[in-house]
């Protein structure tokens, strides 16, 4: 039943506009309250996380094209660390010294 919804939900690739392969929809989690599924794309390999939440009045569908795969996207969902404006400052001062950012990363 999930995995059906979201096949009727999302039909085709927002970016390109095939029609997806509803045999490669991966149902990453789901409750009584809502469903996770992701979507990649077999000509463009756009990925798609959708998120459908049942509410008493009906249903919702949220899409968010991403470069994620399935399980990346589990991984950070699972995470409990947040970014915090301490790591964004930090970040801008970083970056903002002019430094080769790529090679500092490394």
């Amino acid at each position: 039943m999930d995995n059906l919804i979201s096949k009727k939900l999302l039909q085709k690739c927002p970016v390109c506009g095939e029609n997806y392969n509803h045999s490669k929809v991966k149902l990453l989690e789901a409750n009584d309250s809502y469903i996770l599924s992701y979507f990649k794309c077999q000509k463009c390999e756009t990925g798609v996380a959708m998120k459908a939440v049942f509410m008493p009045t009906g249903m919702i569908g949220q899409a968010v094209i991403t470069d994620l795969e399935a399980d990346e996207i589990m991984r950070f969902k699972n995470n409990n660390e947040s970014i915090t404006s301490s790591d964004v400052l930090y970040m801008y001062d970083f970056m903002k010294q002019g430094e080769d950012v790529l090679k500092e990363i490394k």
